[in-house]
């Protein structure tokens, strides 16, 4: 299972920039965009990413240690 406390889903942001903050929980391997994202031992991450100016969809996907995937769409709007 994957949680994102920060941002929320579907707003519009004002910098190029914003910090992807979250837990998951039971996984072996996250990954934003395909790049690997450090995890804690509580299974928190917390990942900067930038934005393209318009709309941007960030995949978040998950493996536990049976090699299972789970997906999560974070939808951004940057406002240039």
């Amino acid at each position: 299972q994957i949680t994102i406390s920060q941002p929320e889903n579907g707003i519009s942001i004002a910098t190029s920039s914003v910090v992807v903050q979250g837990k998951a929980d039971r996984i072996k391997n996250l990954y934003i965009n395909n790049r690997p994202v450090l995890i804690d031992t509580e299974g928190n991450f917390n990942e900067t990413i930038l934005l393209a100016p318009g709309y941007n969809i960030t995949l978040l996907s998950a493996q536990d240690r049976f090699e299972r995937t789970i997906e999560h769409k974070l939808e951004l709007v940057y406002l240039k």
